[in-house]
């Protein structure tokens, strides 16, 4: 509950900061593609610990889609789902991450400009030995091609600091309680992010 809330308050600041820009013109985007997470192969590597005899299938490479509004002063109001992954063998495992953002294309009004946002991110995500999640900072760069003519089309790289937390299959013992206690791992699933998408 308390992600959820923290992505609403969230929203509801960027949708106030964004108000002053809804007088000049504008149009909604969206894309759909493919993203490389790096950090799911730490995801991998902690079910093939706690599950040494399962089998283990994990891609780094998920779909990802996401939905911008651009003003022609280049200002981006952002919104993204995905990379969508889903683990396949023994382990149940499913994340959908969802983000907020706000940006800035250099050069509107050219057929290629780079550009810049940042924001928020958090973790949908159910399976074996999930916890929970913590929203994380966003930051990217991109660049994008064909914006005047064809099919428009871009790449990002990215950042993404949320995390989810995992339960270990182990327990330590605590002298302050004289119990054994459990052991949580919290892993960044989208640590480092390479996309590759079109836009519509």
């Amino acid at each position: 509950m308390s992600n959820l809330s923290s992505i609403g308050r969230f929203a509801f600041a960027l949708s106030l900061a964004t108000v002053p820009l809804l007088a000049s013109d504008g149009n909604w985007n969206f894309g759909v593609g493919l993203t490389y997470a790096s950090g799911l192969k730490d995801v991998k590597d902690f079910y093939a610990g706690a599950y040494s005899a399962s089998t283990v299938t994990l891609s780094p490479v998920g779909a990802a889609f996401m939905s911008f509004y651009e003003w022609k002063n280049g200002f981006r109001f952002c919104e993204d789902v995905g990379p969508v992954m889903v683990a396949m063998g023994d382990v149940r495992f499913v994340d959908v991450p969802v983000g907020l953002s706000a940006g800035y294309v250099l050069l509107p009004s050219q057929d290629t400009s780079p550009y810049v946002r940042a924001g928020i991110r958090d973790h949908i995500a159910s399976g074996d030995r999930v916890e929970s999640s913590t929203p994380g900072a966003f930051a990217a760069l991109g660049v994008d091609f064909a914006r005047r003519s064809g099919m428009p089309w871009g790449i990002e790289a990215a950042i993404d600091t949320s995390l989810v937390k995992f339960k270990s299959s182990t327990q330590v013992w605590n002298p302050a309680t004289d119990q054994e206690e459990d052991v949580f791992t919290k892993i960044k699933p989208n640590k480092l992010l390479l996309n590759v998408h079109l836009i519509f």
